[in-house]
């Protein structure tokens, strides 16, 4: 039986050095503030609510540290899970057409699209795409051969 087990980070560089800038920038507003005494933009803001407003962008930043994207394919089908939201099994005898491939456009972690119904990226650029009865599902790989092996033993038998 061969079993294939990916996990997945959240890796995409602009998605961190965004969260990173907003983190920092409200970080430097609240030290600002509780240190030197300086309102934000010259203007009086509550420090608790100042503090609070910072807590969003952190609390963004945790989120997509602990995003994660769980994939197992074996005998049975893929199944797939992004931590914390969704939770799918495929089962090999519903898929009608699968392939290897490139994401071509925007990066996208998970979402749907005009061309397929779901799609979960993360860190890896290579795709399955996998077509069954009743949508097209785009999943991110970082193991393409073993993928390939995979799909050429469980799913054109």
């Amino acid at each position: 039986m061969i079993v294939v087990k990916e996990k997945q980070n959240m890796t995409e560089q602009w998605i961190w050095c965004i969260l990173c800038a907003c983190v920092g920038l409200c970080g430097w507003g609240v030290i600002r503030q509780l240190t030197l005494g300086i309102d934000v933009n010259q203007q009086s803001i509550s420090t608790i609510y100042l503090v609070l407003l910072s807590a969003i962008p952190c609390l963004v930043l945790v989120y997509f540290y602990k995003n994660k994207l769980y994939t197992r394919y074996d005998q049975n089908g893929i199944k797939i899970k992004y931590f914390p939201f969704r939770s799918k099994t495929i089962p090999w005898s519903e898929v009608n057409k699968i392939e290897l491939g490139h994401l071509d456009s925007f990066p996208y972690s998970i979402s749907q699209s005009d061309t397929y119904s779901m799609v979960y990226k993360a860190e890896g650029r290579t795709v399955l795409k996998v077509e069954t009865k009743s949508e097209k599902i785009v999943i991110s790989t970082t193991k393409p051969e073993e993928i390939q092996r995979m799909v050429d033993t469980y799913c054109y038998r």
